[in-house]
C-alpha cells in the first residue's frame, strides 16, 4: 500500500471516530495495523478507538504497546492519557491516577513569570 492510501484510510478512520462509528473505525485501524504493525500512530489510534468503544482491556493493551516504543514526549503524554482512561474504565482508579500524573508534564516554575513588576 502506498503512503497516500495509508493516509486516506487513517483519515477515514478518524472521521468514523468523530461521528461515533467506532466499529467502522476499528475495522480500518485493525487492517492498517496488520499492514503496518510497528506504526505507533496506528497503535495509539487503536487504543483510542477501543477506549471510545468501551473495550478498556484492548485500549490498555495498545496504549501500553505505544508507551514501550514511543520516543516523542507529546505522544507519550497522549498514550498515558488513553491508558489512564482505560484503567479508570476497568475500575482501577488508583492506577489511573498514577498514570495521569505521569502524563502531566512537570516543568519547573519560571521565576520571571512569578515575580511581579515593581
Amino acid at each position: 500500500m502506498d503512503e497516500v492510501s495509508k493516509e486516506a484510510l487513517t483519515l477515514l478512520a478518524f472521521l468514523y471516530l468523530e461521528y461515533f462509528k467506532y466499529d467502522k473505525a476499528l475495522t480500518l485501524l485493525k487492517a492498517l495495523h496488520i499492514l503496518y504493525p510497528d506504526d505507533l500512530n496506528i497503535m495509539r489510534s487503536l487504543a483510542y478507538a477501543h477506549l471510545k468503544n468501551r473495550d478498556y482491556q484492548s485500549s490498555l493493551r495498545f496504549s501500553e504497546a505505544c508507551l514501550k516504543n514511543e520516543t516523542s514526549k507529546e505522544s507519550k503524554i497522549a498514550a498515558n492519557i488513553i491508558k489512564s482512561k482505560a484503567l479508570w474504565g476497568l475500575g482501577k482508579e488508583e492506577a489511573a491516577r498514577h498514570t495521569i500524573m505521569q502524563a502531566i508534564p512537570h516543568n519547573p516554575p519560571n521565576p520571571k513569570l512569578e515575580s511581579s513588576p515593581s
